[in-house]
């Protein structure tokens, strides 16, 4: 099977066996390492890869394009998948492996072989330089999110994956975006990303599927599987069960809130107080809320 990667729109030519993914189902950031096959040219860096069928060839990639890795509907993969239609194949991808942009470039020669070492990182990673300022009042989750990328970023689906019906009001004081989210994610419990579709999940935690197998200790290898090398760690470097949270109104009066868990008190015997200031909470509402999600 032949990977199909895409730089800038156009097809480009992967290095031998180079491809690396590292693919994390959150908002960490996954990312992507690869060796594309370079031009002859070396001196020409202001051409841009969607160039490359104009010259005859391929030019070498650059730092912010995107990067799209996919494999095509079985037998066409090998193939561009332009030409699958002619061939009697499917013109679409069927398998999404990674989508991002460029973050670094190394040209390489071996021998008489010229080629690009690429470094990418997914989707996510734009949603830290995109500064937000906004303010919303009595709107729900999903209101806000929509608004949020019609307003910045327009190119991610909002509507598909994501579901918030909690209404609040809120204030985004020129925050990146992901901080915004995160934000909301924080009050009510959720959970986000972006997919390699451009898609943005946004999903209550519980609600995320199980798995279609078990670790066993009697595997029947269908549904129950074996495993090996278990390790379980218990940390409460970080146990919180009584929590202040300080924040302030827009009349520049500190709010002051005490959330506890008397069901961490019942299992640890004793309280282990913390206490989280964030200015931009100006409701008492909004303050409880963040202290009960801490807890």
């Amino acid at each position: 099977m032949r990977i199909a990667i895409q730089v800038n729109g156009a097809n480009v030519i992967l290095h031998e066996d180079s491809l690396a993914l590292s693919s994390q189902l959150s908002p960490r950031m996954s990312t992507a390492e690869f060796d594309v096959e370079g031009e002859e040219r070396w001196d020409t860096p202001s051409l841009a890869i969607a160039d490359a069928p104009a010259i005859g060839g391929y030019t070498f990639p650059i730092t912010k394009q995107e990067v799209k890795i996919d494999r095509g509907a079985t037998p066409f993969e090998n193939c561009a998948i332009a030409n699958a239609p002619a061939l009697g194949g499917n013109a679409t991808y069927i398998d999404h492996y990674f989508g991002g942009y460029i973050a670094g470039v190394e040209r390489k020669l071996t021998g008489v072989r010229r080629y690009y070492h690429c470094t990418a990182q997914d989707y996510n990673t734009r949603l830290k330089s995109i500064l937000v300022t906004k303010t919303y009042t009595s709107q729900t989750e999903q209101a806000i999110i929509n608004n949020l990328f019609a307003t910045y970023w327009n190119e991610i689906d909002t509507t598909t994956y994501v579901s918030g019906t909690n209404t609040l009001s809120i204030e985004f004081p020129r925050i990146f975006l992901d901080e915004a989210l995160n934000q909301l994610a924080e009050l009510y419990g959720k959970e986000w990303y972006i997919d390699y579709e451009k898609k943005l999940h946004y999903f209550t935690a519980s609600a995320v599927p199980d798995a279609p197998f078990e670790l066993s200790d009697a595997p029947a290898l269908t549904t129950k599987v074996p495993y090996a090398n278990l390790d379980y760690l218990s940390d409460v470097t970080r146990l919180c069960n009584w929590v202040t949270v300080v924040g302030r109104t827009d009349a520049g009066t500190d709010i002051i809130v005490v959330r506890q868990s008397s069901t961490s008190y019942a299992k640890y015997g004793q309280w282990y107080d913390d206490k989280y200031v964030d200015y931009a909470i100006n409701t008492q509402a909004w303050a409880e809320a963040v202290g009960d999600a801490i807890l």
